[in-house]
C-alpha cells in the first residue's frame, strides 16, 4: 500500500517518462525493497496484538509472501521461454540476480528488523469490553449471508469503480498506447480505498448481525475480494489482444496467466489489508460504545 502510495506520488510529480517503462519498473523494485521495513513493522505489530507466538515465521512469511510466488512464476516462464526459444520474453540473468540479492541484502533483513521493532513496540490487544472466556457456536444463516457469497459481492462495487481505468492501464501494458495521467490513476486509487473501506464495513456489520463475531479474516478477504473481478478482467483482456498460434498461442496463456496471477494478487494483499484496519477501527469503535454490565 505504502509502495503504491509512493510510486503515484512520482508520478503525480512528472519523475517517470511515458516512454521509458523501465525507469517505472526500476524504481517500483527498489522502492518495495526499502519499504519492507514498513511490511515488517505492521506485521509484527499485528502479530503481536493477536498473541501470536512464532514471530520469526510469521517475519519470514511477511518477507516472502509476495516475492516468493512472482520469484516461481518469472523462474518458470523464463524455463517455458528458453525451451520454445522465444528470447524475447526471456528475463535477463543478470537482471534476475541483482533483483534476487537485492531480496537478500535489502528486502529480507528489513522485513525481519520491522517486524522486531513492531514486536517490541506493540502491547497485547485486550478487548474494550468484557466478553465470554468460551467462544459460542456460529448460528446457522441464510445462504447469501455466507463467507464466499458476502466476498463475491463485496467485489463487485469496488471493481466497477475502476473498471474503465484498468481498462486504460492493461492497454498502457500490453498496447501500444501511452498512459501519462497519473493525477486521475491517483484519484481512482484513492476512490477505490473509500469504496473497499465501507463494502468492508458494511459487510462485516450485516456478518456481526447475525452474531457471526468472525470478522478478522472475513474482512481481509471482503477486502481483497476485488481481486477475483481484476483477475477474471485482466485474463480476459490478454486473450483478447493476442493473436498467437501454435507454441506461440501457448507461451501467451502462459504469460497471460502469470501476469494476471500476479496484479491479482498485489491487489488481494494491498486491499485485502485495507479492509482489515478499517473493520479493526470500526469493531474496536462499536465495542468500546458497549456498555458493561
Amino acid at each position: 500500500l505504502t509502495l503504491a502510495g509512493f510510486m503515484l506520488t512520482l508520478g503525480v510529480f512528472d519523475v517517470f517518462h511515458p516512454l521509458n517503462n523501465g525507469t517505472l519498473v526500476t524504481c517500483a523494485v527498489v522502492s518495495y525493497s526499502f519499504t519492507a521495513g514498513l511490511a515488517g513493522y505492521v506485521s509484527g505489530s499485528v502479530y503481536k496484538q493477536m498473541e501470536g507466538r512464532m514471530w520469526m515465521r510469521n517475519a519470514v512469511l511477511a518477507a516472502a509472501l509476495f516475492c516468493g510466488p512472482v520469484f516461481v512464476i518469472f523462474a518458470l516462464l523464463n524455463s517455458v521461454s528458453v525451451l520454445f526459444l522465444d528470447s524475447a520474453r526471456v528475463v535477463p540473468l543478470w537482471s534476475a540476480l541483482v533483483v534476487v540479492i537485492l531480496w537478500a541484502v535489502v528486502t529480507f533483513p528489513l522485513t525481519i528488523v520491522g517486524s522486531i521493532f513492531g514486536r517490541n513496540a506493540t502491547k497485547v490487544s485486550r478487548p474494550p469490553c468484557h466478553v465470554n472466556s468460551v467462544a459460542r457456536p456460529i448460528p446457522q444463516t441464510e445462504w447469501y449471508r455466507r463467507p464466499p457469497v458476502m466476498a463475491a459481492m463485496s467485489g463487485i462495487i469496488p471493481f466497477i469503480s475502476i473498471y474503465l481505468e484498468l481498462y486504460y492501464v492493461l492497454q498502457t501494458v500490453w498496447g501500444y498506447k501511452v498512459f501519462s495521467l497519473y493525477e486521475v490513476l491517483a484519484l481512482v486509487f484513492f476512490m477505490l480505498l473509500l469504496v473497499v473501506s465501507i463494502t468492508t464495513i458494511s459487510s462485516i456489520y450485516f456478518q456481526l448481525v447475525v452474531e457471526d463475531y468472525r470478522w478478522q479474516w472475513s474482512s481481509f478477504f471482503y477486502g481483497g475480494a476485488v481481486s477475483m473481478y481484476v483477475f477474471g478482467y485482466t485474463f480476459g483482456f490478454f486473450v483478447r489482444s493476442g493473436s498467437s498460434t501454435g507454441s506461440g498461442l501457448v507461451l501467451h496463456l502462459l504469460h497471460i496467466s502469470a501476469y494476471s496471477i500476479i496484479l491479482s494478487s498485489m491487489f488481494f494483499l494491498i486491499f485485502g489489508s485495507v479492509g482489515f484496519f478499517c473493520v479493526k477501527l470500526f469493531v474496536y469503535f462499536v465495542f468500546t460504545s458497549v456498555k458493561s454490565d
